[in-house]
């Protein structure tokens, strides 16, 4: 398990914990009941988030056209390239702006607010297209709520396919820093290490 995870585990676990007050008065267990329910809040997201094995060499998203639809997307491929070459440096949030361990944080919560976005109107679709079929109701709108469904599905693929590469980015990142605190004689802020 790397460190990343780690690290989140015994977050929770420190969370979990039962909290002793500084002072003497207790505390109030609304508060202990909202920190925990936010550990845990954050322990189900990271779950979620997280690569899954079969997700990080991307093979699956590449064979379903990730690419492709990553290459024409108004903030795909092409228009960065484009943006880069008219003197630009990125898209806010919506590329890599340089190959720095912040920059590839940054750019990991980016890609699970986008991902929250599509899979809630990807959610939202099926929701529609069962209620449809359901009823027995199919009609103009359901093959809408299909077209919107995979408006959405897409953008949901590409946000995996871009975070397992940058949780391999964060990996090599985590290795050079653990390489340069064993070796006394490498220089360098850890931050803004090139990946």
């Amino acid at each position: 398990m790397d460190r990343l995870r780690l690290n989140q585990m015994e977050d929770v676990k420190e969370a979990l914990r039962p909290i002793q007050s500084q002072d003497t008065e207790a505390e109030n267990p609304e508060g202990k009941a909202l920190r925990i329910a936010g550990k845990a809040a954050e322990v189900v997201a990271e779950a979620y988030f997280a690569p899954k094995l079969w997700e990080k060499n991307g093979t699956v998203y590449r064979w379903m056209g990730v690419r492709t639809f990553k290459r024409y997307i108004p903030s795909g491929d092409a228009v960065i390239r484009m943006v880069r070459r008219g003197g630009g440096s990125h898209l806010g949030g919506f590329s890599l702006p340089e190959p720095t361990l912040d920059a590839a944080k940054k750019y990991d919560r980016y890609t699970r607010i986008w991902e929250t976005v599509h899979a809630a109107g990807l959610a939202a679709a099926v929701t529609r297209i069962s209620m449809s079929l359901t009823d027995g109701a199919v009609d103009k709108h359901t093959f809408i709520n299909v077209a919107t469904g995979l408006v959405n599905l897409y953008p949901v693929m590409l946000q995996r396919y871009n975070r397992a590469r940058i949780y391999g980015l964060l990996k090599r990142a985590e290795k050079q820093e653990e390489n340069k605190n064993t070796n006394p004689n490498s220089t360098g802020e850890p931050h803004t290490q090139n990946l």
